[in-house]
């Protein structure tokens, strides 16, 4: 069994780095989406009673 390229084992792992790294970016950003479309949503909700009175 020959020894992998090192270049590839370079390769491979910033490969799974920037995927894990991007996993988490992904979390990151769906929870800041959901956040700010529930504090959006409560702001109209809001403004719309204001308008009503």
């Amino acid at each position: 069994m020959k020894k992998p390229d090192m270049a590839f084992v370079g390769i491979l792992g910033i490969a799974m780095a920037l995927a894990v790294y991007a996993g988490i970016a992904a979390v990151f950003f769906y929870i800041l989406y959901r956040v700010i479309k529930a504090a959006v949503k409560k702001g109209i909700i809001e403004a719309h009673e204001e308008m009503k009175q």
